[in-house]
């Protein structure tokens, strides 16, 4: 090298334009990627209005769709940019990037030097007593700042290196930078780029990932080609396919066979990001078989540049196909509860631009009367220099057409100006416009405060207002700190109240469950089944998924609870089924053997006496013959409540099949207890059934055994007593026995004899 150069020999130079297009290719590739997520918070945001028109629901899955895209709108129309003190680019000759061959390690002067280029880069105008570029960078990357120097400087990797460094009054930026040799001055010169706003993003996304986590819809995301790109764990749980299964293929493979071809013309009719979001019902493919009927939201998303990125899905899984006619027919009284309620202002104008409705939050952000703007013109709310904009907006409704959101400066009544922001649509009528329908949300606050963090929280509440279910947002002390409207209704409390109570209040068990805490800490997802106490005191049981979501740079716990109340009924009444008998009610062989064994463990431990009655009905069978198995059930029934009224409450009256039914008699001093309740038995049975003009005799014989005295198990007792209910039949009808050792040589003699 020539005087003063580096002592290390590089290859020929070339062009300024050859390294910087190497920077500028992962630049462009990067704000490619915000762009697209940019673009798709707008698209979904726009659709939420057509969804309306749908159903709430459909808008709702809208905005859990927009959740994670919506963080990133504002970040999005500022890409990350060189800061002003930070100069991108210098029009000079390179050296050329080495090849491969192999060079000797760099010297400390080689170092010294290189590192001294990317500080003049970065503190402009730096002198002799500059801080040298260790000495700039974060303490936490200076490792890997030395560790980059040295691979540039020696030639072994021209790859861009990202790190923290000290740029001035900023403080600490993210800096991408590339040091490099210019050819013909033998000097060490430096390429850098501040892309803080863009590692800020990429934490907004992680962030809005968590929330798409742990939500119940299933979100999927696709490229322009149709491949999966995205699968939520909503997804996963609605179909049962992981996502490593499903990324990089087709979104209508995952269609059930018959269904495909439909699926596949309908996702040809989204060619840009312009089009309109498609809505229909499909049955997808489950991963253990059979198909899942789910209400499908498709929407375009787009990049830079008006290009097709790919689609975002929003699925909700259906109890049956039918249930599509509930999502997309919601009465009109539901519809209107949800505008009065809204926090946005919700209008509708006629053909000619003048209001004809507006909803209460119009009073709470202008502070004008409803009444005084009925009938008047939209246009005259709005700042002169908005009103033409507002005009071309206002005319593409006119149209039937639907116009991108826009913003403009409304006048308050207190005289400030509130910067809106509007999303219209019209409303159609055999395919002509008649009107539109719009939202407009003030965003005067979140334009002054900091972008990207309002943006994020906004969208949150905006998830957790309109979900269907109730949510609760509590800090690790268990201090609720936010709450949908839906928690409100289904608990009784105001939303004041519950902001200042804890999730203790709510959840009596919440200390029991200490491990789901250690499971939450540990990043996993929980889901468990406790109580929830109203405000009346009355309490229901609930199914809660909970996890951890970071929230103004703390650590939060989301919770998704959902009212079990019908499922653990149903539960009741499928065991009550499995237990009972369905004609009587009374309880079946399987619970009654199930008591039995109870029961007798108690009264060995106490030593306690427990008696059994075995018993049928005589002549049933000529009653059934005679006059048919609806009459021989009704006198089941009847004799069923007659035994339950001969007997205390808490002993047990079973049906064991046919005509034969059994008692279990808890606590007895011996035969002579059983005996009285046999004989209260057989006097009630002395008396006619009558059904109707039909007066029915049916008689019953009655076997008698008794715990410890005639055996010490509950087979054999069982066995004893009907045993002891045939000797009675054998004595007469209308008769009760019972055993004794004489009993069951009768009993043996009898068999013996049939066989």
């Amino acid at each position: 090298m020539g005087n003063g150069g580096p002592s290390i020999i590089r290859n020929p130079t070339i062009s300024l334009a050859g390294a910087t297009r190497m920077l500028e290719r992962r630049k462009t590739r990067k704000i490619i990627r915000a762009g697209v997520l940019g673009a798709l918070g707008l698209a979904l945001l726009a659709l939420l209005t057509e969804s309306f028109q749908a159903g709430p629901q459909a808008a709702l899955m809208m905005v859990f769709g927009s959740l994670m895209s919506a963080t990133l709108f504002w970040n999005v129309g500022h890409p990350a940019r060189p800061a002003s003190d930070l100069p991108y680019l210098h029009e000079s000759g390179l050296a050329a990037l080495p090849g491969g061959n192999p060079v000797p390690s760099p010297s400390d002067r080689d170092l010294e030097q290189a590192g001294d280029a990317v500080v003049r880069r970065l503190v402009p105008g730096a002198g002799r007593d500059t801080r040298s570029l260790l000495d700039l960078a974060h303490p936490e990357d200076r490792d890997a700042v030395r560790k980059a120097l040295r691979r540039m400087v020696s030639g072994s990797d021209p790859q861009l290196a990202e790190q923290r460094f000290w740029v001035g009054q900023e403080g600490f930026r993210w800096v991408e930078w590339l040091v490099f040799l210019e050819g013909r001055s033998h000097r060490w010169q430096a390429l850098v780029n501040d892309v803080t706003e863009r590692r800020l993003r990429e934490v907004t996304v992680k962030r809005g990932w968590q929330v798409l986590e742990q939500i119940h819809c299933a979100v999927i995301t696709t490229d322009a080609t149709g491949q999966i790109t995205g699968w939520n764990r909503g997804a996963e749980r609605m179909l049962g396919y992981p996502s490593g299964e499903v990324v990089g293929q087709p979104l209508d493979s995952l269609a059930a066979p018959e269904e495909r071809r439909i699926l596949h013309r309908r996702l040809s009719k989204i060619p840009s990001p312009k089009a309109p979001a498609v809505n229909l019902v499909v049955r997808l493919r489950h991963r253990y078989g059979g198909s899942v009927g789910v209400y499908l939201v498709i929407a375009p998303q787009s990049m830079e540049g008006g290009r097709a990125a790919g689609l975002i899905c929003c699925a909700h899984a259906l109890a049956k196909m039918g249930d599509a006619e509930q999502v997309l027919n919601v009465s009109g009284e539901r519809y209107r509860s949800l505008v009065e309620s809204a926090r946005d202002i919700i209008f509708t104008l006629s053909l000619d631009g003048r209001i004809t409705s507006l909803n209460p939050a119009f009073e709470e952000v202008t502070g004008w009367g409803r009444e005084d703007w009925l009938g008047q013109s939209l246009i005259d709310l709005m700042h002169p220099e908005d009103a033409t904009a507002a005009r071309h907006q206002l005319s593409a409704l006119a149209l039937g057409k639907t116009p991108p959101r826009f913003t403009f400066r409304l006048r308050a009544q207190f005289g400030a100006w509130l910067t809106m922001e509007i999303t219209a649509s019209p409303m159609l009528s055999n395919a002509e416009a008649i009107g539109a329908f719009g939202i407009v949300r003030d965003i005067t606050e979140r334009i002054a405060a900091d972008e990207a963090l309002r943006e994020s929280e906004s969208r949150f509440r905006t998830v957790v207002e309109y979900a269907v279910d109730p949510i609760f947002v509590h800090d690790r002390n268990g201090q609720l700190i936010d709450v949908n409207h839906v928690a409100c209704e289904s608990l009784g409390y105001t939303r004041e109240e519950m902001l200042s109570m804890n999730i203790r209040d709510i959840d009596q068990h919440c200390e029991d469950d200490a491990w789901a805490w250690k499971g939450l800490e540990q990043g996993r997802t929980i889901t468990l089944e406790t109580e929830y106490c109203r405000q009346d005191m009355s309490r229901f049981p609930v199914e809660v998924r909970m996890g951890l979501i970071e929230l103004a740079g703390n650590e939060h716990v989301l919770a998704f609870s959902r009212d079990i109340t019908e499922r653990k009924l149903a539960e009741r009444r499928l065991d009550h089924l499995a237990h009972h008998d369905m004609l009587t009610g009374l309880p079946n062989r399987l619970l009654f053997n199930d008591r039995l064994s109870q029961t007798l463990v108690k009264a060995q431990r106490s030593g306690s006496r427990v008696a059994i009655c075995f018993l049928d009905l005589n002549h049933f069978k000529v009653v059934n013959d005679t006059l048919g198995h609806a009459v021989g059930d009704e006198v089941l029934k009847r004799s069923a409540q007659r035994l339950r009224e001969s007997v205390r409450l808490g002993d047990t009256v079973a049906r064991l099949g046919g005509d034969e039914f059994i008692i279990l008699l808890e606590d007895v001093n011996g035969a002579d207890d059983a005996s009285l309740v046999a004989a209260k038995i057989l006097s009630r049975f002395a008396n006619p059934i009558v059904l109707g003009e039909t007066r029915i005799r049916v008689g019953t014989s009655i076997g008698i055994s008794v715990f410890p005295d005639d055996a010490g198990d509950a087979d054999t007792l069982m066995r004893h007593a009907d045993a002891a209910m045939y000797v009675a039949k054998q004595q007469g009808d209308n008769l009760y026995h019972c055993y004794s050792s004489t009993t069951d040589l009768i009993d043996q003699g009898e068999l013996s004899l049939d066989h």
